[in-house]
């Protein structure tokens, strides 16, 4: 699968909650909707004016080949951690399918500042990315977040996580790509469906 060019910084990410109509037909042929939910992120590029022409055509060409295609794109943590690398972290105790918050462990005692609202996180047993929410440590290098959206499946104790450089599968909403190449200072941006 192919994967947006690392080399341009993501400036924001701002996760949304998208309504989707869902048409199904019923045995005697009516149709019916229902709304549903997804979970969806709008992506801001953000090129600064050391960025080269080059690069921004990159990524405008990337995006314009690949509007019916799904690809990776790789998303940074937002904080500074401390304590043990991100990459050492696990989940601490059991959750199941619908929790709304985790623990992780492999941190310093009582490091607050471990994570960081709106950190995206991967569980090595599903594809799908969550964010997480505020944080709590405690004496024993666990840290327990809120997760969004709740779990769709259960996690175990002793299971990797992935907080840096997580990346996302998805696919370019059409007609959301909004970008001036004609001057370095003009950001890059486009909405970005994850599709996990």
């Amino acid at each position: 699968m192919d994967r947006f060019p690392e080399s341009l910084d993501i400036e924001s990410l701002s996760p949304e909650t998208v309504q989707r109509i869902v048409q199904s037909e019923s045995k005697g042929g009516q149709l019916h909707q229902r709304r549903g939910l997804a979970h969806g992120l709008l992506v801001t590029i953000g090129l600064s004016s050391a960025t080269n022409m080059a690069e921004r055509a990159q990524a405008l060409w990337f995006l314009e080949t690949h509007q019916a295609q799904r690809f990776e794109l790789v998303v940074p943590m937002e904080s500074d951690p401390k304590g043990s690398a991100p990459n050492g972290a696990a989940v601490a105790t059991n959750a199941a399918k619908g929790a709304r918050q985790i623990a992780l462990s492999g941190y310093a005692a009582n490091d607050a500042n471990a994570v960081a609202v709106r950190d995206p996180i991967l569980f090595q047993s599903h594809a799908k990315v969550y964010r997480l929410g505020p944080a709590q440590s405690n004496g024993s290098g666990q840290v327990v977040c809120d997760i969004h959206p709740p779990l769709r499946q259960n996690v175990v104790a002793g299971e990797v996580v992935t907080l840096s450089n997580v990346p996302f599968t998805g696919r370019l909403v059409p007609g959301t790509i909004d970008a001036d190449i004609s001057g370095h200072l003009n950001p890059l941006s486009f909405e970005f469906r994850e599709d996990a």
